[in-house]
């Protein structure tokens, strides 16, 4: 158990490289899904605004007849 945790504190710079590619793994994802939000928020909106003037226009076409 010592020699495994002094071979740990032998190799900091290790760690660290270690540390800094799933930082930036973690970044690019959590950018990754940022990106994806807004597009689903874009879709949502574009999806609302196309059912509302399609209610709106069902309705003047029920006061017309």
């Amino acid at each position: 158990m010592l020699e495994l945790a002094n071979a740990n504190e032998a190799r900091p710079g290790a760690q660290a490289s270690a540390d800094s590619v799933s930082c930036a793994e973690v970044r690019d994802r959590v950018n990754a899904l940022e990106n994806r939000m807004i597009e689903q928020d874009r879709t949502i909106r574009h999806t609302l605004t196309m059912l509302i003037e399609w209610i709106e226009a069902g309705d003047s076409q029920r006061v017309a007849a």
